[in-house]
């Protein structure tokens, strides 16, 4: 719980959940999450939703000119 309660202002992930829904409701979801994680590491396999990630380069300077930034 400890965890879901700390998450900071960030995108939402591929599911589109807001990041405010996890923190909220972490003592609800905690069972739930909890379950699906053991069920997950018990059967020893990753589900695939679970490897993929849209990731957004954010540039150290605006606007950004090269690649560097």
């Amino acid at each position: 719980m400890v965890m879901l309660s700390r998450i900071t202002n960030t995108a939402s992930g591929s599911d589109d959940l807001p990041f405010c829904l996890y923190r909220e409701c972490a003592t609800e979801l905690l069972h739930v999450l909890s379950k699906l994680i053991n069920f997950s590491i018990n059967k020893g396999e990753v589900p695939k939703a679970w490897k993929q990630a849209i990731i957004t380069p954010v540039p150290k300077s605006a606007p950004a000119v090269s690649v560097s930034d």
